[in-house]
């Protein structure tokens, strides 16, 4: 694939820039786009990092926010359609992108908070964008409730009624600011 300033990435090799991966991200839809309100994979990275913000350490603030980077080009796809091959290559496309950033990739513990994080902003997700049968069937097959926090972060974005390009934009600076 190309990416918008003509970076090429393949199964082999290559990995969007940042501000590539921005424009793809905020034009991608949660839930295969089946909601009831705008709601990107741009929009969930914000929630996510304004969630992991309550952990007060910037790194899981900025691991949460690159955590769905690779849909940027592989798009948001349901857990349902998710096979172990595509989970396995995205891995793959992970492990590029924080050799290009330079960063050291999550550790367990990292990665705990980080899919802890995911989770219950599943949640709060669906039970503010989606249909309510979206929510009962999330909530059923993860026997949780979406927390206050999760629901604020989902809230807090949502309030700020940003544009696409204002996503983009956003999502963008926070990671460069954190990648300082």
């Amino acid at each position: 694939m190309m990416g918008l300033n003509g970076t090429y990435t393949d199964a082999d090799s290559g990995i969007l820039s940042l501000e590539e991966a921005a424009v793809g991200l905020s034009r991608e839809g949660r839930f295969a786009n089946q909601t009831i309100l705008r709601w990107t994979v741009a929009d969930h990275l914000l929630a996510c990092m304004h969630l992991a913000g309550e952990w007060n350490d910037p790194r899981i603030r900025l691991l949460v926010g690159l955590h769905d980077y690779h849909e940027s080009m592989l798009r948001d796809v349901p857990t349902t359609f998710k096979t172990n091959a595509a989970r396995r290559f995205e891995r793959k496309l992970d492990k590029r992108l924080y050799a290009m950033l330079e960063i050291k990739p999550p550790t367990r513990h990292d990665a705990s908070v980080i899919h802890f994080i995911d989770k219950e902003m599943l949640l709060a997700e669906a039970s503010l964008v989606a249909p309510l049968a979206t929510y009962k069937r999330i909530k059923k097959e993860n026997s949780a409730y979406a927390g206050v926090p999760a629901r604020r972060s989902v809230k807090w974005v949502l309030n700020q009624q940003l544009t696409e390009a204002e996503t983009a934009a956003e999502w963008l600076r926070q990671i460069k600011e954190l990648l300082k």
